[in-house]
C-alpha cells in the first residue's frame, strides 16, 4: 500500500462496492491515496483503497470526526461519490468541514430531495414538470390530476425502481403503493406526464465554470403495468446541436446557479420535444452509475470523462473543448437488478439515426426473464 509519508493527493471515496471499483481504479492509477468509507467490511472494492474507514455512508458526522483523526487528514483534496442518494449530502459535509469547493449542504439536500428540489425550482423559475408532493395517498389531490401522470418516489436509491405511469385513476393505489415503497423518504411525486424525448446532461461545474461533457439519450421502456424500465443510453443525443442544445445548457447553467453549485459533479435529467423548451426532471451531484463513465463514453470516443472528472474534483483540471462521440448506445439487459449490476452490450453506428433504429429493434429483442 501506499507509504504515509508520500506527498500524493488523498481523496475519499464514499463507498467501495462494485459500483465505486472503476472510480477507485481509476484514481489508484492517476498516484491517489484513498481512503475508502463503506460500513460493509468485506465490500468488493475496499482491498484496492490504501484506508478503509467502516462507517455508513449515510451519516457524515462520524465520517468527518474519524478523518480529522487520520494522519492523512491534511492532504485530502476532495470526495469521489458515485451514489445519487444520501451520500450527496455526506460529501456536501466532508467538503464543508475541510473547507474543500463543493455544495452548500442545504443545496445538497434540496437537489437530494426530488420535492425539495422541486419547490426550490418553482421559486426560482425553473422550468420544472407540474407536481405535487404527498406522504399518504389520502393526501392526494385527484382533482387537479389528468391522466396519464408519473408516480415516483420523491428520494430514491435505485433508477426508475418505483416509477410507474398511471393512465386511469383506478390504478392510483397500486402505483402509489410502489413508489411509496421505493421511496426512502416516504414521499410520493405525482406529476404531469409530458410527450417529449429525455435527455441526460453530463456536466462539471468546475469552481464555478459550467462544463458540459455530453447530452445523452436515455430510452425508457414502459411496461404493461405502467413500470417504466430504464433499457438504453444513447450518445450524443439527437439534441447534441441546435436550438434545443442550447436551450438544455441554458437550463443546465441555471440549475448550476440556483443551487450555488461551486464544484462539483452535475448530472441532470430533462424532458424535451423537437423545437420545446426542455423541463427539468431530476438534479443529481454525484458523479453517476449505470455504466456511463466507465462503459459508454469510452466506448463512444477518446476522451476519458472518468479520468477528467476525478482529476477535476481533486485537483486544478480544466477542460479546453467540448469531447466529441461516434454514434453509440449500451443496452441493458431486463431484470430487477441495478442497472449498474445487469448484463449489457454496445452498439454503434455512422449516425444518430442508424443508431437509434439499431436500439428499437434490439430492445424489441431482448427476452424478459
Amino acid at each position: 500500500m501506499t507509504d504515509l509519508a508520500s506527498l500524493a493527493p488523498v481523496v475519499v471515496c464514499l463507498a467501495a462496492g462494485h459500483s465505486q471499483k472503476p472510480v477507485i481504479e481509476r484514481a489508484r492509477a492517476l498516484g491517489y491515496v484513498i481512503i475508502g468509507v463503506d460500513r460493509n467490511v468485506n465490500a468488493a472494492a475496499s482491498g484496492l483503497c490504501d484506508h478503509m474507514i467502516h462507517l455508513s455512508t449515510h451519516d457524515p458526522q462520524p465520517i468527518i470526526q474519524a478523518l480529522k483523526k487520520h494522519p492523512l487528514a491534511s492532504r485530502i483534496a476532495g470526495v469521489l461519490n458515485r451514489s445519487s442518494g444520501p451520500p450527496v449530502a455526506t460529501a456536501a459535509a466532508i467538503n464543508e468541514s475541510f473547507n474543500l469547493p463543493g455544495v452548500p449542504l442545504h443545496r445538497a439536500r434540496q437537489c437530494l430531495n426530488k420535492d425539495l428540489m422541486r419547490t426550490e425550482c418553482l421559486r426560482q423559475d425553473l422550468s420544472v414538470v407540474k407536481h405535487q408532493t404527498v406522504a399518504s395517498f389520502s393526501d392526494l389531490q385527484t382533482e387537479n390530476l389528468s391522466y396519464p401522470c408519473v408516480m415516483k418516489p420523491a428520494l430514491s436509491m435505485v433508477g426508475k425502481q418505483g416509477v410507474v405511469v398511471v393512465s386511469q385513476a383506478e390504478q392510483m393505489q397500486a402505483a402509489f403503493t410502489q413508489a411509496q415503497a421505493a421511496s426512502v423518504s416516504g414521499k410520493v411525486l405525482v406529476e404531469d406526464y409530458l410527450p417529449g424525448h429525455d435527455v441526460s446532461v453530463i456536466a462539471l461545474v468546475n469552481r464555478g465554470k459550467l462544463e458540459i461533457l455530453a447530452l445523452l439519450d436515455e430510452i425508457n421502456q414502459q411496461l404493461g403495468d405502467g413500470t417504466v424500465e430504464g433499457k438504453a443510453m444513447a450518445v450524443p443525443s439527437r439534441f447534441n446541436t441546435g436550438p434545443e442544445a442550447d436551450r438544455i445548457a441554458a437550463l443546465t447553467q441555471k440549475v448550476a446557479d440556483v443551487f450555488e453549485l461551486e464544484h462539483s459533479a452535475l448530472l441532470m435529467s430533462c424532458r424535451i420535444s423537437e423545437g420545446g423548451e426542455p423541463r427539468l426532471i431530476e438534479i443529481h451531484l454525484d458523479m453517476g452509475g449505470d455504466k456511463i463513465m466507465d462503459v459508454l463514453l469510452p466506448a463512444a470516443g477518446t476522451f476519458d470523462v472518468l479520468q477528467y472528472m476525478i482529476k477535476a474534483l481533486t485537483t486544478e483540471c480544466e477542460l479546453s473543448s467540448r469531447p466529441t462521440y461516434n454514434p453509440t448506445a449500451v443496452i441493458f439487459a431486463d431484470g430487477d437488478d441495478l442497472i449498474s449490476n445487469r448484463d449489457h452490450q454496445i452498439l454503434q453506428a455512422a449516425t444518430t439515426e442508424e443508431l437509434e433504429q439499431k436500439v428499437t429493434e434490439c430492445i424489441g429483442k431482448v427476452p424478459r426473464p
